[in-house]
């Protein structure tokens, strides 16, 4: 009877080290594909950033290109409106 039990602790340890072994197998795969999906995940943020980076430049740009063209136009506009209300030169 004793030798009976021994052969059913032996291969209940068989078989926990081959679920072992497997579900080992399992996780290898699992966290690399994750690390996959870590690292397209990290690189599509970095381009995210990046484009927002470039789009908040551009922005910058052109707004700053507003105001001076604003800044044009007010002027312009009020060297207009000061030469047309002049009065005449009066001749001596």
């Amino acid at each position: 009877m004793n030798e009976k039990m021994n052969e059913k602790i032996t291969e209940a340890q068989k078989m926990f080290q081959t679920s072992m072994t497997d579900l080992l197998g399992r996780w290898t795969v699992a966290v690399e594909e994750f690390a996959k999906v870590e690292t397209k995940a990290a690189d599509q943020l970095r381009t995210a950033l990046d484009e927002c980076g470039r789009l908040a430049k551009a922005q910058l740009e052109y707004g700053l290109k507003l105001s001076a063209d604003f800044r044009e136009i007010a002027l312009q506009t009020v060297k207009k409106a000061t030469t047309t209300v002049q009065p005449p030169a009066q001749s001596v």
